[in-house]
């Protein structure tokens, strides 16, 4: 929907791909956010900060709260 945000968490080694950077794409509507099945596997940060940035996204730099896999996040 027009209403919707999208935010991509990028993350560092996660359980699922031990050895790999991932982006995963969530949106948020009305305070809800729904995971999406979207994600994006890569064996270096430049190479999902590429992809991110040729999305034409804006980087989002990681909130010390963050759990220590998550490396940044994109909208």
């Amino acid at each position: 929907m027009a209403d919707d945000l999208a935010i991509w968490t990028v993350c560092r080694f996660p359980t699922d791909f031990p050895n790999q950077f991932t982006a995963r794409k969530s949106t948020i509507q009305t305070g809800t956010v729904e995971v999406s099945s979207e994600v994006i596997v890569a064996d270096t940060l430049a190479q999902i900060r590429a992809q991110m940035e040729h999305m034409g996204l804006t980087r989002l730099p990681r909130d010390p709260a963050d759990d220590p896999v998550i490396v940044e996040a994109w909208i």
